[in-house]
């Protein structure tokens, strides 16, 4: 596996004072996630994959597809479960 001690904020913000393995160790599951994620994204926008935009407009198709998921749940839901919830 290859040790990455220089990531890409390092040219941007002169920040490089931890390795790769230390940073797993003191992240947690949640943390090492969004970390991958972001990882992710960064290098996909600066390698011209896509941009900032169509990242953004993409989040949002996301967002809203599961906003209308939670509404045709919690319409779905008996009234007597609904009602329960509201107390």
């Amino acid at each position: 596996m290859r040790t990455y001690t220089k990531p890409i904020f390092h040219k941007y913000f002169g920040v490089n004072d931890m390795s790769y393995e230390e940073a797993l160790q003191l992240a947690s599951t949640n943390e090492q996630f969004m970390a991958t994620v972001y990882a992710m994204n960064t290098l996909l926008i600066h390698k011209g994959i896509y941009t900032h935009d169509e990242f953004q407009e993409l989040f949002t198709e996301w967002v809203r597809k599961e906003e209308k998921k939670k509404a045709r749940a919690a319409a779905n839901k008996p009234v007597n479960a609904r009602q329960h919830a509201s107390v």
